[in-house]
């Protein structure tokens, strides 16, 4: 039998490590490109009506967190109506087994972006949908930026 205490500690050290992620996050989106800050969402919207954009979340069926990205990315399509949103499941889904060996997926869900078919940018975790609108933002803002890249 596991004591209360015991508890307690789990979900102490659950919210430690989820307050890190957070930081961790807020810490690359503070890292910014100037460049990449003057795009505009209409410049983002031209770019994805021109360019095949892919957002794809890693995920498989015995992640807890995982079962909630289709809802997230429900709500946050409407806002990229010209990416194409997938949940991939990495158990099940070659592409998806790939995708994660070929980006070194060391946690799910991976959310990754990917330009013309090359990476433009990854998140492990899911985070609030404004967080993963600002990662989709900035990772096209950095190929329109810079193309050559």
């Amino acid at each position: 039998m596991v004591s209360l205490k015991t508890h307690v500690r789990r979900i102490s050290f659950g919210v430690a490590a989820l307050l890190i992620g957070f930081l961790a996050a807020g810490c690359d989106l503070a890292s910014s490109d100037p460049a990449a800050e003057k795009v505009t969402p209409d410049q983002v919207s031209e770019f994805t009506a021109t360019h095949k954009v892919e957002f794809i979340a890693l995920s498989a069926q015995w992640c807890h967190v995982c079962k909630k990205v289709p809802a997230v990315l429900e709500e946050i399509q409407p806002s990229y109506p010209k990416v194409q949103f997938l949940d991939l499941d990495i158990d099940s889904d070659r592409r998806g087994q790939k995708l994660a060996i070929d980006h070194n997926a060391s946690s799910l869900p991976t959310m990754l972006l990917l330009i013309d078919g090359e990476l433009a940018g990854t998140q492990d975790g899911l985070y609030p949908n404004d967080h993963i609108k600002r990662f989709i933002h900035k990772s096209i803002a950095k190929k329109i930026a810079h193309p050559a890249e």
